[in-house]
């Protein structure tokens, strides 16, 4: 039976879910915080490798020689999709196809205009590989097996709805719970500023708020990744993103004044990027560029310190006004959200003050 009614959705209620993330190192008041990142800061596929030179063959055949600064036994394969960061150059920086791999040695398939010799980082594109690297350029395959997701199964038939949300905290803030349709890590800042680009996209999920493709109610956000050094200054770092909108137009973007830390960005800071003036959503990304503040944000001796890129889209907002106190909402107070088929749930932290903190509670749907 479709859930239309409050009594239909008490009859389809499912088991509640709780949840628990302890944040270590000082939250900066008014910045979110991505809880799914948090716990994982040591995953592998937040690395990233450093190339030297690249070395390119006649224009004619097609295929790029990448030398990397000695480091042999790289986890790329063929036909595999990788990043080169940080060049300065649009025809090596981007996405690149693996044609073989020898040593130290990587053929990719693009052509450059000339011989040229630069430092760069390069990386792989799937966020979820165990390995490090491998899959395609912003995965959506295996996002499923994103390390921190919130539990979601799809109903046996009918639909799903949040009927209860509540959680507490250490500190007062916002509870943010949202959909993640689209993630990317390897984004790093090893030589900034730099512009990042996005080619061969697949289509975003049919998951924004109307149940469609077209990006309605999606936002971008800026994700902090393993452990970055960046320490702050007077002058705050910026980023800027290019992007399709709701309707299909191209080349539309969105600046973010990312601000100062006075100290370590935090693993799993969350910086939301803003729309052009009358857009309502984002179908695509297709550059990010980011300001030369970041230099720092890279480690050579751990090999981490990347960015992600995320599209999402949120679902419910959760105030939290007093610390440790329970705070909830239900359908009614949350608008009756859905939560279309193959929903990636997460949370986000907006803290209130600059301290640590925990965040629990428990996550219930309704699905028929």
């Amino acid at each position: 039976m479709a859930i239309t009614t409050l009594d239909s959705m008490i009859s389809g209620l499912q088991n509640p879910i709780d949840f628990v993330r302890g944040l270590t190192g000082t939250m900066i008041a008014g910045r979110p915080v991505d809880l799914s990142v948090v716990p994982y800061a040591t995953q592998a596929w937040y690395k990233a490798h450093v190339i030297y030179r690249v070395y390119a063959n006649a224009p004619s055949d097609g295929y790029t020689t990448i030398y990397t600064n000695g480091v042999s036994g790289l986890p790329f394969s063929v036909g595999q999709e990788i990043s080169v960061s940080g060049y300065g150059t649009a025809d090596i920086c981007g996405v690149h196809t693996v044609y073989s791999v020898v040593a130290d040695t990587i053929v990719v398939s693009t052509d450059t205009a000339s011989d040229q010799s630069n430092n760069g980082i390069i990386c792989c594109r799937d966020a979820q590989s165990s390995a490090g690297c491998g899959g395609t350029n912003g995965s959506l395959s295996s996002m499923s097996s994103y390390p921190a997701k919130l539990p979601f199964t799809n109903p046996a038939s009918g639909n799903t709805y949040l009927a209860r949300l509540e959680a507490q905290a250490g500190v007062a803030g916002t509870l943010l719970l949202c959909d993640r349709l689209w993630f990317t890590a390897g984004i790093t800042s090893f030589l900034t500023p730099h512009t990042e680009y996005f080619a061969n996209l697949a289509q975003i999920p049919a998951r924004d708020m109307n149940g469609t493709n077209n990006g309605h109610g999606v936002l971008a956000a800026i994700v902090v990744l393993g452990s970055p050094y960046y320490a702050g200054g007077a002058t705050a770092g910026t980023a800027t993103l290019t992007y399709t909108n709701q309707s299909g137009t191209t080349g539309k973007t969105s600046s973010l004044l990312i601000p100062d830390t006075g100290g370590a960005n935090l693993t799993g800071y969350f910086f939301p990027m803003d729309l052009a003036f009358g857009d309502t959503g984002i179908r695509q990304v297709e550059s990010l560029t980011i300001s030369d503040q970041f230099i720092d944000m890279y480690d050579f001796a751990t090999e981490s310190g990347s960015l992600g890129l995320v599209l999402y889209r949120v679902l419910a907002r959760l105030p939290l006004k007093r610390m440790h106190t329970r705070q909830a909402i239900d359908a009614l107070t949350a608008g009756f959200p859905r939560l279309f088929d193959d929903t990636n749930p997460f949370l986000v932290f907006i803290p209130a003050a600059t301290t640590s903190s925990y965040v629990a509670g428990a996550l219930q749907y309704a699905q028929g």
